[in-house]
Parts: structure tokens; sequence; C-alpha cells
């Protein structure tokens, strides 16, 4: 599925195309000089040397690899979190506001698996009855602490109850040391409130 851009209020997003530009003037003089030296000129079509063509590269690979290395976050240059991969935990469903206090609570076990690079994520809930997908996201970050609020669409398993239907909903979560935990609310047509509760999957190998 295809990622949404999310929004953060994290300075770099300012700071760091600044930075790409002026590494993407410094490495287009270089190469110009390094292809005047050995009497090489590209071909007009793919300049490889073109800051234009160089920023791009650059850019890429900081969305899609740069963005995670560990002595840029250590130095305090990037703080957006980093929450693409598996969690599991629970969900517990209410079927209105004033049940959430109370002992009507419906426990499911979920999945979520989140896909993440620089700006763009694709949130993802799947529980035996139903799956849903993110369709916008922003991330309030603090020294410790994350707040995520996402919209999301769900749809009802082909197995699921009639009374299911596709229904549009919002969560707002705290992430912190691993966890994800927060609530959620549906849109019409469910009108369900709940609380969301998660912890993240190591990887393989780790």
């Amino acid at each position: 599925m295809v990622r949404h851009p999310y929004s953060t209020n994290s300075e770099e997003r300012k700071r760091v195309p600044f930075f790409l530009a002026v590494l993407s003037v410094l490495t287009s003089f270089a190469l110009v000089e390094m292809f005047s030296a050995i009497h090489w000129e590209p071909s007009p079509y793919v300049d490889v040397s073109s800051t234009m063509f160089i920023y791009g590269v650059y850019y890429w690979l900081f969305k899609a690899f740069f963005w995670k290395w560990k002595w840029l976050r250590a130095l305090g240059i990037l703080s957006t979190p980093i929450l693409e991969g598996r969690w599991l935990g629970q969900v517990q469903t209410a079927p209105n506001p004033a049940a959430l206090a109370g002992q009507n609570l419906v426990a499911r076990d979920v999945e979520v698996i989140i896909g993440q690079d620089w700006t763009d994520i694709l949130i993802r809930l799947r529980s035996g009855d139903s799956h849903s997908r993110s369709t916008s996201a922003s991330m309030t970050v603090s020294e410790d602490e994350t707040i995520l609020i996402y919209e999301y669409i769900s749809e009802p398993n082909p197995d699921a109850l009639p009374a299911l239907q596709i229904h549009f909903g919002t969560a707002r979560v705290t992430v912190a040391d691993q966890q994800m935990e927060g609530d959620y609310y549906t849109g019409r047509g469910r009108l369900n409130v709940g609380t969301l509760k998660l912890r993240r999957q190591a990887k393989e190998g780790r």
C-alpha cells in the first residue's frame, strides 16, 4: 500500500533540505573539477554533475536511509522517531464514551504494522474481524515521548459479522519505551470508543 505524508513539530524538516542543498553544490563543484581533470564530459541527458540531480539523489537517500543513522540522532540533528516495525497488543472497545469507565469492555488482540520513512508513513492494524489503514498522521515530539495522532479507515474481514461496517476513526497514542498506548474513537456507522495498548516487537537477529 502507498504511504501518506505525516507532519511533525521537529525543526529538522527545515534544516535538512538546506544542508542537503549546500552539500549538493559542493559535490557538483567537485565532480565538475574531476571530470575536467580526466577530460570527460557527462551526457547532457543525465548530467550527473548537475546540482539538481545530485540534490535529488541525496534527498532520496536521506529520506529512505540516512534519517535512521544513530550518530545524526546522537548529535541532535534528527529527532523524528522511528516507529516502523511490528507492534502487538490489545484494543479494548466500549459501545459509547460512558461505558469506557465501566466494565463493558470488549478486548481484542491486534497486530499493527508500521511502514515509515522520513516524510511518509502507513499504519495498518489487523484484528480477528477487521483491518484498517491510516489516511493521515501527525507527530508531536518531545524529549521523552512522542504523541502520534492519525486518522484511519477500517474495513471488516470477509468472515466478519454483517453488522460490522466500513467506518472512519481517529487514534491518539503516546509512544515511549517501545510501547504505544492511547485511545481512539470511530465515526458514523460505529460510534465506538476504546483504548489501545501495544508493545514493539524486536526484529529477528537483534
